[in-house]
This record gives C-alpha cells, structure tokens and sequence, in this order.
C-alpha cells in the first residue's frame, strides 16, 4: 500500500494540477515571549510550495519566533493543519486520493482528471464573477430525497447528495459544504 502512495504521489505534479498560486503568509500572533514578557525576534522564516482543494497552488511562508532569554520558540498551527510535515499536497488532496482510489476504485489517470476537472471548474466560477446558486430537490414517496446544486449561468452540477428530508438541519451542512468549496 505504501508503494502505490508513494508511487502516485510522484505522478501526480501540483503545477499540472492547480495552475495559479497563490501566497500565504503566517505569523505568530505573540508580540513577547509568554514566560518571560520579553519581545520576541524573529528565528528563521520557512517557505515551502503545496496544493489544497480549496486554494489551489499555495506558496506558505511561515515566519518562526524565539525569546533570546528563555529560548521559546513561537509557530502558526495554520500551516501544519493545512499540509503535513514534508508534504507538497494538503491533507484534504490526500484524503480525495486515497478515498478515489482505495474506496471508489479509481486508477491514477482518473483521479488525476477530476482533480484537474475540479480546478477548471473553480477557475471558471470564479472567471465568471461567483455562480448563481440554484437548488433543486426531488423525492418518489418515501425515499431519499435527491439534492441537486447548480450553477445558473454555467448550467453546471456544483454537488448531488441524498438527504432524507428537505429540513433546513440537512440541507445547511450541504450548502456549507459547497460554499467551503
């Protein structure tokens, strides 16, 4: 198993994928040092290239700090809850693979397509101005009712789920989820 990860995550290159990058830059939010009250310097700086669903191509700077007095060293947790240590693909990217290809079955050229499928669609939406949200559910009896999100000015399926009402408590977590993405 370790193998086939290994082995996609060498096939699969961030820049073919996600095509703008962007910059992100992280900061500890303390001025002085929380023990000693003395004003922190700035240690080193760490820079390192990743791709994430939701922001594509993200250059992370990460600025580190220290008290000089009693050595305590200061970092952002947003990096690291981002993108794992020595990783080039967010955590959410791995999570999508892994489910494609252990769960759905999926080979790597599949995968690879709609990850680059999804990033076109974001750029497009976002190309456009935003999207039009359109909501529409359908229902036979008892059955689950089939949520359907659309964009109207692509005319394109932003996200399907099966709910088992149209209750404002199922339909919320589906519409954050979309507008997370």
């Amino acid at each position: 198993m370790r193998a086939c990860i290994d082995q996609l995550a060498w096939r699969f290159s961030a820049a073919t994928l996600f095509t703008q990058i962007l910059t992100a830059r992280f900061v500890p939010s303390n001025y002085n040092c929380v023990r000693c009250k003395k004003k922190l310097k700035v240690l080193k700086t760490h820079k390192k290239t990743a791709a994430t669903l939701e922001i594509g191509l993200v250059r992370i700077h990460e600025t580190i700090k220290h008290c000089e007095s009693c050595h305590e060293v200061y970092r952002c947790d947003e990096p690291r809850k981002l993108v794992p240590h020595g990783c080039k693909f967010g955590f959410n990217v791995l999570v999508d693979v892994g489910m494609a290809l252990f769960v759905e079955c999926r080979n790597e050229k599949q995968i690879q397509a709609e990850l680059k499928s999804r990033g076109k669609i974001k750029d497009l939406l976002l190309s456009r101005g935003g999207y039009i949200l359109h909501l529409d559910g359908t229902c036979e009896g008892d059955s689950p009712h089939l949520m359907s999100a659309l964009d109207g000015i692509a005319q394109i399926v932003l996200e399907n789920i099966k709910i088992p009402s149209e209750k404002a408590d199922k339909i919320i977590p589906f519409l954050r989820r979309i507008r997370h993405c």
